[in-house]
């Protein structure tokens, strides 16, 4: 963020069995979202996290079975110009799952050659106010790929 402004502060209160973790923030609604699992259920949820209480919350009912697990080392990201949240998980999958009604909208397993362990979103918005992170994003439409040199492999 360039404001340099604190967002999240609170002790984190998880959801009964479950544990949030993996946190992105939504630039356009200051809107902090991560991954809330349970383990004994089999089930994984996006999660928002309220500032003021730290208590979690799923952002829908639905939870979903793939990457279920997520490597320690892995990734995630809020695309700022869809909202949609995606991350990494075990067996080099990538998901994605809506911020507004929390459904799994991306389901991938990204070839065989291990865990996807970094992604770093496309492009950067400092977190101010609306007008200036639209105008950010336009400006600063570019893409990071690391490790350098990279393989793109087909989906």
């Amino acid at each position: 963020m360039t404001t340099g402004n604190i967002i999240y502060n609170s002790p984190l209160n998880n959801l009964p069995n479950e544990n949030f973790g993996h946190i992105a923030l939504k630039c356009s609604t200051h809107e902090i979202f991560g991954t809330s699992a349970n383990v004994s259920t089999g089930l994984k949820y996006l999660a928002s996290i309220d500032p003021a209480t730290g208590n979690v919350s799923h952002v829908s009912a639905n939870g979903w079975t793939p990457g279920l697990f997520k490597p320690g080392a892995g990734g995630d990201f809020i695309n700022q110009f869809t909202g949609d949240y995606f991350y990494s998980g075990a067996s080099s999958k990538l998901l994605g799952a809506n911020t507004i009604t929390g459904n799994l909208v991306y389901n991938k397993t990204i070839g065989n050659q291990g865990e996807i362990l970094f992604i770093n979103h496309f492009s950067s918005c400092g977190c101010g106010s609306p007008s200036a992170i639209s105008n950010n994003a336009k400006q600063n439409n570019t893409i990071e790929i690391l490790p350098n040199p990279f393989q793109i492999l087909s989906m």
